[in-house]
């Protein structure tokens, strides 16, 4: 069951990275965590999900969009999921 599945005006998007973006990326944005704390906090998200949605997570049926980071910067990828809505529902 997923809680907003009926609402036309909620969307799903999963943001990832590659292994060496994200790795560089701990470095530069996450202070002192490591990689490997940042897999811990995905996996309790991961968990999180699959639990209260019944869906699995990362799987791309489950979501509106999918956006790889690691080839775009942030800034393009909140453009990519507003020009998503823009055109899923023009006013």
């Amino acid at each position: 069951m997923q809680i907003h599945s009926g609402n036309l005006h909620c969307y799903s998007f999963f943001v990832y990275a590659d292994e060496a973006f994200r790795r560089e990326r701990a470095k530069t944005h996450y202070g002192s965590q490591s990689l490997k704390e940042l897999e811990k906090e995905n996996k309790t998200r991961e968990r999180y999900y699959n639990y209260y949605t019944g869906q699995k997570w990362g799987d791309m049926q489950n979501y509106d969009l999918m956006i790889n980071t690691s080839k775009l910067s942030p800034e393009a990828a909140v453009d990519l999921i507003l020009g998503y809505i823009e055109k899923r529902d023009p006013k």
